[in-house]
């Protein structure tokens, strides 16, 4: 077990950077959640103990979730998937104590990391894991084994570290902090440059790189962002140094395009301008046949780019003097990481400090007004709560549109409002409106999908709901999506269609209950009722008291279109012992 805190932390082929919080195999960074992140950091702390999930609750969460052995075992899963499958070794399961991290565990002083930001750098040296074969790489027989080896792999990395400090520090733009050096603090209103777009024989390059910036404008982001201008007397910038120093970008947007066997196929990358580190970069095809395919995969870019922004400023150490942006991009990337009833109550709390800050805060009247009102729909708060939260949500939804009235935001929060007053048809034209100010926004989309149920429409629903997939590329709260695609399916009786999308949702999101609940009823239908059952348990455990009578107070039927349907449903539930009298409600 390691006595003390290390900036940096090395095992097996992995680096693990507590101070930037990212998690490195070689030079890539492998995607992880914040909460994942610091259980992996505490169990690679405590390498060699098997430490038990209350143990990693204690220490890591600010409220003790309902279900914590599921929270931690979500942890856990998301870590082995993020390792890889050739070192799923490295964290063990040990049957009635909890998990141990199986790999020796050493501080490191910072090291050179050459990544590569424009085709003129040097090519970096060889990492240690480069050098590894591939049967060096697989999991070791048991633990004992696998410590010469990593000890190897460490000299080798000690060796080659003195290299690239001796004879490459002039090749790379950056370099960790050393001792005594400022950290980047995080920004109240994150700076981002769109860099002209690299083209190797591709038409649509230009249209691409043009909708991208427009994209990046427009897409919801839930927090403050300022966009750099990319051109400057001379014609346009770049590089992210160029960004960085005439336009203080702290990222910059790099692209590349070409054709590949008659396929356009484009490369975005998320540049850290100080340090030149890039922060995420993907492939996408550029679908020449279908129309308004740029467009799309620009909204899909835009909505990436955001969200590795968002990532990556919100795990930066506050400044001294906080402002309200900083606590909003705190409350954002927290709610859009891991929606549950703990995470949005702690959110909500940081959205509050900022209004505290500053009472005009766009952007953090949203981020209010959404957590109230998913803590209404979702049952996350008491029923005597309720009334309250949908008059402080309202109050907050009224301010932001006359403060930004031209904000597709607030318009869709409004008919979020509004669907939770059983007033469905108010919500379809507030969303309509939203949807001619923003026709990209997902959200709206989705929204306008699942109050179509509500309205007794619900055969329209799938259609608004596949829009909001397409749009949106895959991030953590997509299970809402999936579920809505099974509750629509459910409504119009298509069972068979409500199975696959509600499994889709609980694989996305496991503590995401109401998805067991509809489940079962899904299951019944198709005439597996030892699973219906099975799925009704895994509800009840954490809502042991709840009833139809409950479910019909949370639930209104503004449409008999929608109660004929939904009746069902109760019929199903009936048969799988649900009482009709009413109970309190478990908050879950």
């Amino acid at each position: 077990m390691l006595t003390s805190r290390s900036h940096r932390l090395i095992f097996d082929e992995f680096t693990f950077d507590t101070v930037r919080g990212v998690l490195l195999r070689g030079d890539i960074e492998l995607p992880l959640r914040q909460q994942s992140f610091e259980v992996l950091r505490y169990l690679a702390e405590h390498a060699g103990k098997a430490v038990s999930s209350d143990e990693l609750i204690d220490a890591l969460w600010l409220t003790r979730p309902a279900d914590h052995t599921a929270s931690v075992g979500q942890c856990i899963k998301e870590i082995r998937r993020a390792l890889g499958d050739d070192a799923r070794w490295i964290i063990k399961t040990v049957s009635g104590r909890g998990y141990e991290f199986m790999a020796e565990v050493a501080p490191s002083a910072p090291l050179l990391r050459p990544d590569a930001v424009s085709s003129t750098s040097a090519a970096p040296a060889a990492m240690p894991e480069e050098l590894a074969t591939a049967s060096e790489r697989k999991p070791p027989a048991s633990p004992a084994s696998a410590r010469p080896f990593w000890r190897a792999k460490s000299l080798l990395a000690v060796v080659l570290s003195g290299v690239l400090v001796a004879s490459a520090w002039t090749l790379w733009p950056w370099r960790d902090a050393a001792p005594g050096e400022s950290v980047m603090t995080m920004m109240a209103a994150p700076t981002i440059a769109v860099l002209p777009f690299t083209m190797h024989g591709s038409p649509n390059a230009p249209g691409l790189e043009a909708e991208v910036r427009s994209e990046i404008a427009r897409v919801h982001r839930g927090f403050d962002l300022i966009i750099r201008s990319t051109t400057n007397d001379r014609g346009q910038l770049s590089s992210p140094e160029a960004a960085r120093t005439q336009r203080g970008a702290r990222y910059a947007v790099a692209g590349t395009t070409w054709l590949d066997r008659g396929v356009e196929r484009a490369n975005i990358q998320l540049i850290e301008t100080e340090t030149g580190r890039q922060i995420w970069s993907e492939p996408f095809e550029l679908n020449r046949e279908r129309n308004g395919a740029i467009n799309r995969v620009a909204v899909q870019i835009a909505r990436l780019l955001i969200i590795h922004v968002r990532t990556a400023e919100s795990r930066r150490p506050l400044p001294e003097t906080a402002e309200a942006g900083h606590y909003v991009l705190q409350g954002r990337a927290l709610h859009e990481s891991e929606r549950g009833p703990q995470s949005t109550r702690e959110a909500q709390s940081l959205f509050k400090k900022a209004l505290e800050l500053d009472a005009n805060s766009v952007s953090a009247l949203q981020g209010f007004a959404t957590t109230r009102l998913i803590q209404a729909h979702n049952v996350w708060i008491p029923w005597d709560q309720l009334p309250t939260a949908l008059s402080e949500a309202d109050e907050a939804i009224e301010r932001l549109v006359k403060l930004d009235p031209g904000n597709a935001v607030g318009h869709y929060l409004r008919a979020f409002l509004l669907r939770a007053l059983g007033l469905p048809d108010q919500a379809i034209a507030s969303l309509q409106y939203a949807l001619s100010l923003n026709p990209n926004f997902f959200a709206a989309h989705a929204e306008l999908g699942r109050v179509k149920i509500d309205a007794g429409r619900a055969h329209e629903s799938i259609a608004h709901i596949r829009e909001a997939l397409e749009l949106s590329p895959p991030e953590a709260n997509m299970h809402v999506l999936y579920f809505w695609m099974g509750l629509a399916a459910l409504h119009i009786a298509d069972d068979e269609a409500a199975v696959q999308w509600l499994l889709k949702a609980r694989q996305t999101n496991p503590a995401f209950t109401l998805t067991q609940l509809h489940l079962a009823a899904a299951y019944l239908g198709v005439g597996d009722e030892t699973k219906a059952r099975a799925s009704m348990a895994e509800f009840l455990k954490g809502a042991p008291n709840f009833s139809l009578a409950t479910l019909k107070r949370w639930v209104p039927n503004p449409t008999p279109i929608a109660a004929r349907q939904r009746e069902r449903m109760r019929d199903a539930w009936r048969r799988l012992g649900i009482p009709e009298d009413e109970t309190v409600v478990a908050d879950r």
